[in-house]
């Protein structure tokens, strides 16, 4: 009698799973790869995008640095007697209309294309109308080269 509730209990033991829980572990097991592999397919993206991102980085750098460079040395070299970069008269504190290269540019266009005769020989202003002391341009200046050389902030 032993032998056979033994038997039995074996027998109970060793029965396996049924199919409903068999599909419930499948389930269950393709939700989890899914969003592993959902988490995989974003991460290989991202390393995919990651040498580009770097690269137009690096790009921007470079130009910056030159930008800096040449900003820095600006007006070097240049005798006393030409005011205009080597030194500020007075404080700062004068403002005036400063021109943008853009305008510049068209404008010489315009006049080297003009065709009136009326417009020949005359002087025309081609300032944007907005007043800026050599101060704000100074502290402007500063504040986007203080991002990579510390060391000017503040001066």
């Amino acid at each position: 009698m032993c032998d056979a509730r033994q038997e039995r209990f074996i027998v109970e033991s060793e029965r396996g799973f049924s199919l409903i829980e068999v599909l419930i572990s499948m389930v269950v097991t393709l939700i989890v790869m899914a969003a592993v592999f959902g988490l995989l397919t974003r991460g290989q993206r991202s390393f995919q995008r990651e040498p580009e991102v770097a690269d137009l980085q690096q790009s921007a750098r470079t130009a910056l640095d030159l930008v800096t460079k040449d900003i820095l040395q600006a007006g070097a070299g240049l005798p006393p007697e030409f005011p205009a970069f080597s030194r500020i008269n007075g404080a700062g504190e004068i403002s005036r209309d400063f021109c943008h290269v853009a305008n510049v540019v068209q404008a010489n266009l315009l006049a080297a294309t003009v065709e009136d005769p009326q417009a020949l020989n005359q002087a025309y202003n081609i300032a944007v109308g907005a007043r800026s002391t050599l101060d704000e341009l100074f502290v402007l200046l500063r504040d986007r080269l203080a991002v990579r050389h510390p060391g000017l902030a503040g001066s």
